[in-house]
């Protein structure tokens, strides 16, 4: 052997080869490579057999070719790619708190809904109310109209009346003069934090006189119950008042009623008897004076039937009855002239005829007709639901 040096080859295992250790090395590759497939294959062929019963009905699933791209975390080491489902709830707009305290309402400009228009009158849509007081500018209104003088905001409560998970504020308001009209209506405030009216639950109209104080609740369901009565007495009165409990519900668009029947029990006390009038036409003159008849007409509306009526003819210019066709006439002392006549059938109307007469050498006069007062059969005095029927009678003068 020589002093040089020979590289050093590695050692031959018996029988194989040369480069056999190459291939082995590559079958080894190939080995762990099939062996990473079957280990990411395997939990996808499971869950699939397991939420269709095995294969799905079209077919070997596809495995792509390629992998998924993964987004390298700032470790620099590779983040599993998934697709996790979206399963948060869409968010749900609160609705508007219309919970109104009493002190903010009573000082809002609010919408008022319109008065009725068979009792006391007075200003509706936008008001601007003081410490729940607004007071009514005088105007001219038509002859029998009652104005109100001022509206006051009574009693107010809460609840959700359109069932829209937020509280409405429900406020009675009142328009007084001598008597009153009272509506309840609903409040609540719009997105931007404004009061809004929602609407009228219900008011002193037709048969429904008054609505007691302090009786307007929110019950469970969401309907506004309130206790109304047949008459409203004014001034001093203690005609018995029949009450009725009823409900009014939202519908979406406006208050019905819910609870309670359409019509209030018959009242012993109570009559709602109107009178009506024509025109009088006074024609040419005969004898130094001119003539003319007027019809009048009553009519029993609801409540207790009268027996009789009295009526009172209230007349200027000289005007005054004629004719045999009377009844007991009693004179009062400036202009006026009462009689008592029998009442129409129940819910029935009955007109007459009565004559006048007025001197040819005046000119001019006025007439007016009013209902004062009623009985029953029994003798007893009716309160009129409905204080103040009358008419204006238009006088004209032919020939």
């Amino acid at each position: 052997m020589s002093g040089s040096t020979m590289p050093m080859v590695p050692p031959v295992e018996d029988g194989a080869p040369p480069g056999a250790p190459k291939r082995r090395r590559a079958r080894r590759a190939v080995l762990v490579a099939a062996l990473l497939v079957i280990v990411l294959l395997a939990p996808i062929a499971v869950l699939l057999f397991v939420r269709g019963g095995g294969m799905p009905r079209g077919g070997p699933v596809a495995v792509p070719s390629a992998a998924p791209h993964v987004t390298p975390t700032g470790t620099g080491s590779p983040a599993a790619a998934t697709s996790v489902p979206d399963t948060r709830t869409p968010t749900r707009v609160p609705p508007p708190d219309g919970r109104i305290a009493a002190g903010v309402l009573k000082n809002a400009l609010l919408y008022v809904p319109p008065w009725p228009a068979d009792n006391v009158a007075g200003p509706s849509g936008p008001v601007q109310f003081r410490n729940g007081l607004f007071t009514v500018p005088d105007r001219a209104v038509d002859e029998g109209t009652a104005w109100g003088k001022q509206i006051v905001i009574g009693a107010v409560t809460y609840g959700d009346v359109d069932r829209d998970g937020a509280d409405e504020t429900i406020a009675e308001l009142e328009c007084m003069i001598q008597g009153s009209s009272q509506q309840v209506v609903a409040f609540g405030r719009d997105r931007a934090g404004a009061v809004v009216t929602l609407g009228q639950v219900l008011a002193t109209t037709g048969q429904v006189r008054s609505i007691a104080a302090g009786s307007i609740r929110v019950i469970a369901n969401g309907d506004v119950a309130a206790r109304v009565g047949d008459i409203q007495n004014c001034c001093g009165g203690t005609v018995p008042v029949t009450w009725q409990d009823r409900t009014y519900r939202w519908d979406g668009h406006r208050f019905h009623r819910s609870g309670g029947t359409a019509a209030i029990p018959l009242n012993p006390y109570v009559t709602e008897t109107t009178v009506t009038a024509g025109e009088l036409t006074l024609g040419p003159t005969v004898a130094g004076y001119r003539t003319g008849t007027l019809a009048v007409t009553v009519t029993h509306r609801w409540g207790t039937p009268p027996a009789s009526v009295r009526l009172r003819f209230a007349t200027t210019g000289g005007i005054e009855p004629t004719g045999p066709d009377w009844p007991s006439i009693t004179d009062e002392p400036v202009g006026g002239y009462l009689v008592t006549v029998p009442a129409p059938a129940p819910l029935t109307a009955q007109t007459r005829q009565y004559a006048f007469r007025q001197p040819a050498s005046v000119t001019g006069g006025q007439m007016t007709v009013a209902m004062m007062a009623s009985w029953s059969a029994a003798g007893r005095s009716l309160a009129e639901a409905v204080p103040g029927s009358g008419a204006t009678v238009a006088v004209h003068v032919t020939g």
